[in-house]
């Protein structure tokens, strides 16, 4: 089982799989309906603060979203990071910015530039900029740092990332790639800080230092 404490006021989907998926179904069904009767000045006002306790029905090989691919480690350590991009709440289709206020795709297809938000800071107090993005980008085309989908996925589309500042992040592509901010949205491609990898066994909980809504308790 592990714990999570709540991080700032940066926002993160939880989503829910399986039996405890349905509990957290019922638990919005239920708060729609309360919501029903509360005035709209109230309903306005987020609940801040708290800990959640999150049961998985094995153990996780290590800490490393980018290199387990499975949702057993995605679903309980996805709240502790945010990624470039996410999906939207409301349309699991629209690819809306994360880290990332804005992105620009050139004519060609080949060069994505993304607009960085400013005022992010990792768990640790760092401040979250383009060399966290960069590092990130890179660590999951390195098959010995990432999962096989991704390194196969970049391999054939990633031709390099480069910081003209420290708030823009110039993705250059190989070819043009239609999946690639898919990727970027998912789960799993995560921001993570800087040479984390190299400092931090992924065995060891020290490794989940991410700029997301939840911190790692125990």
């Amino acid at each position: 089982m592990h714990i999570f404490s709540t991080h700032g006021s940066q926002r993160r989907v939880l989503r829910g799989a399986g039996r405890s998926g349905r509990t957290l179904v019922l638990s919005v069904v239920l708060g729609l309906v309360l919501a029903l009767h509360v005035p709209l000045h109230a309903a306005e006002q987020p609940v801040k603060g708290g800990t959640i306790l999150w049961a998985v029905h094995e153990g996780m090989p290590d800490f490393d979203i980018h290199y387990q691919g499975t949702y057993i480690a995605a679903q309980p350590i996805g709240p502790l990071y945010n990624g470039l991009l996410t999906f939207d709440v409301y349309d699991n289709e629209k690819i809306v910015g994360d880290l990332a206020e804005r992105w620009e795709i050139t004519e060609d297809g080949k060069r994505i530039t993304f607009a960085l938000r400013k005022g992010v800071k990792f768990h640790d107090g760092s401040d979250f900029t383009c060399a966290d993005a960069k590092y990130s980008l890179e660590k999951l085309t390195d098959p010995k740092r990432a999962t096989p989908l991704f390194v196969t996925i970049m391999e054939n589309a990633f031709a390099g990332a480069t910081c003209p500042d420290d708030f823009t992040l110039v993705l250059s592509l190989k070819e043009p790639s239609a999946v690639v901010l898919n990727l970027l949205a998912g789960a799993h491609a995560v921001r993570m800080t800087a040479g984390i990898a190299e400092r931090v066994d992924r065995k060891d909980p020290k490794f989940l230092v991410g700029t997301g809504p939840f911190k790692f308790k125990s």
